[in-house]
């Protein structure tokens, strides 16, 4: 939506139809129709290098750290959260794509913790299995944190998540 907002003012059209815009027009707030990417693999990797990633920092976590996103929505319904209806289909990146930029992070920035974004990382635990697989193969020194929900995790995807660099 952004990038749809930013054609349609160089072209000087109306932004009104764009899906994902709530705009206010005459005092009154409108709401477009939900914009849900699913093509989230087709996104750049964050431009890192346009912002002092040394000042960037968690008071729980190693220094220096970043985030990055492993996919988007989620399939729960929790009563306290802040997702609307619209972001309940999961769409996870490319295991591979996700450790790239990982990589990336720890050889190029010399990252030391990753904080996943995520809503439950765990809710696919074959792809969680996959991404832990990629990290110990790659031999990639990083410590990681994810968030999760109780009733998707067990014993054994818990210890290779430690294996893995999961501190958190």
């Amino acid at each position: 939506p952004m990038l749809e907002l930013v054609k349609s003012i160089e072209q000087k059209k109306v932004p009104y139809e764009i899906k994902g815009l709530v705009y206010k027009k005459e005092d009154k707030i409108f709401i477009n129709e939900p914009y849900l990417n699913t093509q989230i693999d087709d996104l750049p990797f964050p431009a890192r290098h346009l912002v002092p990633i040394e000042k960037y920092s968690s008071i729980i976590a190693l220094h220096p750290m970043t985030t990055v996103l492993t996919g988007r929505g989620c399939v729960f319904k929790c009563g306290f959260c802040f997702k609307q209806p619209s972001d309940n289909k999961l769409r996870l990146r490319n295991v591979k794509s996700l450790v790239d930029e990982i990589e990336l992070c720890v050889n190029n920035y010399h990252i030391k913790e990753i904080m996943l974004i995520d809503d439950t990382f765990t809710c696919n635990k074959g792809y969680v299995k996959n991404f832990c697989e990629e990290i110990i193969n790659r031999k990639l020194n990083i410590k990681w944190e994810a968030t999760t929900r109780i009733d998707v995790v067990n014993d054994d995807l818990l210890e290779l998540m430690y294996k893995a660099g999961c501190i958190r």
